[in-house]
């Protein structure tokens, strides 16, 4: 049976870290919770982490980088302050990472492709009532 240090080591998404090291970003139960504690809900932790991507595009104009220390925290096993000392990467690739993680942490149901899961689609009814028309 692997030991918990194997299982850590094993999972996660590759970040660069100081040194030239390579490290792992991975939520653990114990970074979900930082990360529940922090914002409330894990639902209002996507809503900053969408945040941070939204940031990234438009050049941090907005600021993030505090949130940005909390989620490298809950993903690396550290504190916000050691995680921006920790990671070798530009700000973007750290979201990239963060976001990748989390796509990790909560895959979509089987069938479903990344993200469909929690998409809500329009219906492709054409029945008697439908506002869509037929192929």
């Amino acid at each position: 049976m692997p030991s918990d240090s194997d299982r850590i080591l094993a999972a996660g998404v590759p970040i660069a870290l100081a040194g030239g090291e390579t490290g792992h970003c991975r939520f653990s139960l114990r970074g979900l919770k930082l990360l529940e504690d922090t914002w409330g809900s894990l639902a209002a932790a996507a809503v900053v982490l969408d945040g941070l991507q939204a940031a990234a595009r438009s050049g941090w104009d907005k600021g993030g980088v505090g949130d940005l220390a909390v989620f490298l925290a809950a993903a690396l096993g550290t504190t916000p302050d050691d995680a921006l000392d920790l990671v070798d990467g530009q700000v973007n690739d750290c979201v990239r990472v963060l976001v990748a993680a989390w796509v990790e942490a909560f895959p979509a149901p089987a069938g479903k492709a990344g993200g469909e899961a929690t998409k809500s689609r329009p219906s492709r009814s054409t029945g008697r009532r439908s506002t869509t028309s037929p192929p």
